[in-house]
């Protein structure tokens, strides 16, 4: 499965957005919300099948995912472990180390993040230097990027 990924800002994507029934979160009121996250979304054959937005927490050194999402059809294919690969990569790039957290919103999810190398707080689960480190090497060793 060939996807290519792009980065962008809330508004930026939100320019463009066309509502997809796949997702199951609102997008759209999610970017609202955040208007100043970032958005990584994933494309395949012109579709657009993921969608990930964080914001960088300078202040305590670490990425903050507010949600991350990929089609059931693009399941099972690594969409969402390089979703979280990217901004983790991003973490590096600024100065962070890395760390990356996140807050479970669904069930189901848990062996997923702790695959990755996350360790769980109660619904928090945080990727150190170590995990993230892995997670980039993994599964951004073969992708494309706009």
């Amino acid at each position: 499965m060939q996807v290519v990924y792009t980065t962008s800002t809330s508004a930026e994507f939100l320019e463009n957005f066309q509502p997809n029934s796949q997702f199951k979160f609102n997008w759209q009121q999610i970017l609202n919300e955040n208007q100043h996250s970032i958005v990584i979304v994933a494309y395949y054959k012109d579709q657009l099948v993921g969608i990930a937005n964080f914001e960088r927490i300078s202040s305590d050194r670490y990425n903050f995912v507010y949600n991350i999402e990929v089609v059931a059809a693009a399941q099972h294919h690594h969409v969402g472990a390089r979703l979280l690969a990217l901004v983790m990569q991003d973490s590096f790039a600024h100065g962070f180390d890395g760390f990356v957290k996140l807050l479970t919103k669904t069930s189901g999810v848990e062996k997923f993040y702790q695959q990755l190398g996350g360790e769980f707080f109660g619904q928090q689960v945080i990727f150190d230097e170590y995990a993230s480190t892995q997670v980039i090497e993994k599964y951004l060793s073969k992708y494309r990027r706009l």
